[in-house]
């Protein structure tokens, strides 16, 4: 935008405030720094490494303050990010805004920051500390898959793992109904390892801003009550098969993780960079209208499911 209020910056060199400008207008300047605390879950960190789509996060900065000049009615705004390795103490964040009056320039970057976490493309990967001591030496397994977890390549085995787990589960279920080859125990169990697998593939998408948290919470809580409602059938002699509606579901859920693991690791292996008009595009414009599909699925088939073996839930039974 030619006439933007926001200055935006994403760099790796350290943050230092701008010069102040000679804007009269400013009854009040507020200045927020975010800086890199020494704790990441409980544990003790060396730092944290800022990764982003730095054409998407730069264009999704300038929109959260372009908007926040619009919504709060302030005169100017600054955000500066840091990518890269930022250590404890070191500030990653630094916001300001200039307005005439103080309420609108608190309100406005209080809910800048909220917006930039919510909406822009920048990760964090902490660094922990190494821990030597042999009473934590039980917890190296957790920390040896938290490192594959930030391998350079792991979006992409994610991708190829998750089609050959939805490839195989497609060619088992079709070589057990020519054959006639269904048992009550796979009845079961094979929704029950359909669910385990997306719920974890969702959940892994949260962090990576691929799906709101809302969105996975609302997979995996439609599955726990499914899966209790059907050992309950199953404590009084039924079996519950999944249903045509739910099997549709699930189609879409396959679709939306296939959707950005594709996207991801297209990014990640080059193909395709921050200023692809059609990768930025497809993430968040058609990823969202995917998202809602799935959501809206998810919720009605778990309702529809529920109602239909409403009898399984009266007091009497």
């Amino acid at each position: 935008m030619a006439n933007s209020l926001c200055e935006v910056l994403l760099t790796e060199a350290p943050l230092a405030p701008p010069a102040r400008g000679g804007q009269t207008f400013a009854g009040a300047i507020v200045n927020f720094w975010g800086v890199v605390r020494e704790l990441e879950g409980g544990r003790e960190i060396e730092g944290i490494d800022y990764e982003a789509h730095e054409a998407m996060a730069a264009h999704q900065l300038r929109s959260v303050g372009d908007e926040a000049v619009a919504k709060f009615g302030v005169g100017h705004v600054i955000i500066h990010h840091r990518i890269g390795f930022v250590g404890v103490g070191e500030a990653s964040l630094f916001l300001q805004v200039k307005a005439k009056h103080r309420q609108a320039a608190f309100e406005a970057s209080e809910w800048m920051v909220d917006e930039l976490k919510r909406k822009v493309p920048i990760w964090k990967h902490p660094k922990f500390k190494v821990d030597n001591r042999p009473a934590r030496k039980s917890r190296l397994p957790v920390k040896a898959s938290s490192a594959l977890s930030e391998w350079q390549y792991g979006r992409t085995c994610a991708l190829v793992i998750f089609l050959i787990a939805g490839v195989t589960d497609f060619i088992d279920g079709e070589i057990a109904r020519r054959y006639e080859w269904v048992t009550n125990f796979g009845k079961l169990m094979d929704p029950l390892v359909d669910k385990i697998m997306m719920a974890a593939a969702f959940i892994s998408l949260v962090p990576l801003k691929a799906i709101p948290a809302w969105v996975a919470t609302t997979v995996v809580a439609r599955d726990f009550l499914i899966t209790g409602l059907r050992m309950m059938a199953s404590s009084k002699g039924h079996v519950l098969p999944a249903e045509q509606l739910g099997k549709q579901k699930t189609s879409w859920q396959v679709v939306t993780v296939i959707f950005f693991l594709a996207l991801l690791s297209i990014h990640e292996l080059r193909y395709a960079n921050e200023t692809s008009t059609w990768w930025f595009r497809a993430w968040y414009e058609a990823g969202p209208i995917l998202v809602w599909i799935t959501v809206a699925l998810t919720i009605y088939s778990g309702l529809g499911y529920m109602w239909r073996h409403r009898e399984l839930l009266s007091p009497n039974q």
